[in-house]
């Protein structure tokens, strides 16, 4: 778990009893306001929601697009 002013990520590591495809890689999961006090949370290369700014933590993620659940493509 990560954190820097106004937000949180956590990233997750696939390890070595994953498909070799995606072994080793990780996904990361940040946070930012949503404006109201309430965290909005934005995974792998999703686009941001409207109206919000980018998550203060950086994106780690590392995984190719293609093996990422479909909520955190773009």
């Amino acid at each position: 778990m990560n954190s820097a002013a106004g937000g949180w990520s956590f990233d997750v590591t696939f390890g070595n009893r994953a498909n070799q495809k995606i072994a080793g890689q990780l996904i990361s999961v940040r946070s930012t306001s949503n404006g109201a006090g309430g965290l909005v949370w934005v995974c792998g290369t999703a686009p941001q929601p409207a109206g919000l700014g980018a998550p203060p933590v950086a994106n780690a993620t590392t995984i190719a697009t293609k093996f990422m659940p479909t909520a955190c493509r773009p």
